[in-house]
């Protein structure tokens, strides 16, 4: 899905049948060629190295990665990292990180009472879940930090949270951290603008209730006409 991120212009441009790395670079030769991308500033994507291949060879510009889908990223491997510390307690302890997995995804500032309660026990009797809480916020509060005004302050910034949660010896925040580094030039761009895919999950919910509406459409060509329709 390609979306058009202009305030008060905001729109589907359309919609592929894949995401293949030929058809998405096919496309962007047309409407490069066509003139459609003339004004075109700035780039989001989430972190699917074929997207960013084909904006820097079509178009010559290094993408921003999407801030929502590198967090997402994180929360997976947070709740790896659960599942790991949990397969390694005494039958007796691991009950005491059951129904946590919800309440470890959320930022500490959206907690419930009854979830900080519920969380608070075992922040106290497992220092590798106070440190999976604690890489959690951090990496929020870098994104929302207004001082991080530059791709260079936000870049320093990663590389540090990054150091950091390497110290954790764990093998999936590990597997994140390399995500980071080998994206860490296009997810420093997110601190340059702020630009991020927020409206495309708003459209991606909008598509999800006409395709049920419309009790599934199995032709790729009905469904896109119909969220041109309707989104574009």
């Amino acid at each position: 899905m390609l979306v058009d991120h202009t305030p008060g212009q905001e729109r589907i441009i359309d919609i592929l049948p894949g995401r293949s790395k030929k058809r998405f670079i096919s496309w962007l030769k047309e409407k490069k060629e066509s003139g459609s991308l003339a004004h075109l500033t700035e780039v989001t994507c989430d972190l699917w190295e074929p997207y960013r291949q084909g904006v820097c060879e079509v178009l010559g510009i290094e993408p921003t990665a999407d801030r929502f889908h590198v967090q997402h990223q994180l929360n997976d491997r947070i709740n790896q990292t659960r599942r790991e510390i949990q397969r390694k307690l005494p039958e007796a302890q691991k009950d005491a990180l059951k129904g946590l997995r919800w309440i470890l995804l959320k930022p500490t500032e959206e907690l419930s009472p009854f979830e900080k309660e519920r969380l608070q026990p075992a922040l106290d009797a497992f220092t590798e879940i106070r440190r999976l809480v604690d890489c959690r916020d951090r990496l929020r509060a870098l994104f929302n930090d207004p001082g991080i005004d530059s791709p260079e302050k936000g870049k320093s910034a990663l590389q540090a949270w990054v150091t950091t949660v390497r110290t954790f010896g764990s093998v999936a925040l590990n597997k994140f951290c390399d995500t980071v580094t080998n994206w860490l030039d296009p997810i420093s761009r997110y601190f340059l603008s702020r630009a991020n895919n927020g409206r495309t999950e708003g459209f991606n919910r909008g598509i999800r209730m006409l395709v049920s509406r419309a009790f599934g459409l199995p032709a790729f060509k009905h469904l896109r006409l119909r969220i041109l329709g309707v989104y574009g």
